[in-house]
């Protein structure tokens, strides 16, 4: 089910977040498995929140379909970190910081990264859907997405060209995929196939691309 944040219907979704940081969340990677499950266990044992000692630290990714029903990701850049290299992800970002985090425009964040990364203006968004929240189960909460689908008025061949590179404020992608029908789409998720070689899919990505059906496509 699809939820769509709008003031017209008087719905909220309640999220709790702690107090963190960028330069926490990437030391918060090296972390072992087991240090993670060590911490999930105090914060259960202590506060009853087994994410109590993690910093969640939110932000966004989005997908997109193009006007003629496609469903666009990339594949990821290293940006000096070869974790990132070659990641199957949306367009994203870590939210920005602030004092009252009630007052946070996830829509605003979610429309500068299609723009920061798929060279994707604004006017061009018709309609964005709200997808869900996802948290990476082995990170056991330091990462924590909001997933989005922005339906544009813009053919996949933008996306399969370099027209979106020349619009983008940030070349986080090397190349954009173009899914075209739920096959192709369900050879990515789960397994990560594209073109017959296997990717791997960042979970704030795959998060949002797993509730998509055949209507879709559509």
């Amino acid at each position: 089910m699809r939820y769509d944040f709008s003031e017209e219907d008087g719905d909220n979704l309640k999220v709790g977040l702690g107090h963190s940081h960028f330069l926490e969340y990437l030391e918060s990677r090296n972390r072992t498995k087991d240090e993670r499950y060590r911490l999930a266990r105090l914060g259960t044992e202590i506060y009853r929140d087994r994410f109590a000692f993690f910093p969640r630290n939110p932000g966004v990714t989005g997908i997109v379909r193009t006007s003629d029903r496609r469903i666009i990701v990339g594949y990821r850049t290293s940006e000096g970190d070869p974790v990132f290299d070659g990641l199957v992800q949306g367009a994203a970002t870590h939210l920005p910081y602030e004092k009252d985090p009630s007052r946070l425009n996830l829509r605003k964040v979610m429309r500068e990264a299609y723009k920061n990364e798929f060279g994707l203006a604004p006017k061009n968004i018709l309609s964005m859907d709200f997808l869900g929240l996802f948290s990476f189960e082995d990170q056991h909460g330091d990462d924590l997405d909001f997933g989005f689908l922005a339906d544009t008025d813009l053919h996949s061949n933008y996306f399969a060209g370099d027209s979106w590179r020349s619009n983008a404020d940030k070349i986080n992608h090397v190349k954009l995929i173009s899914l075209s029908n739920i096959v192709a789409l369900r050879k990515l998720t789960p397994n990560g196939e594209i073109g017959g070689q296997t990717n791997n899919v960042i979970f704030s990505t795959r998060g949002p691309l797993e509730p998509l059906t055949l209507g879709d496509f559509k």
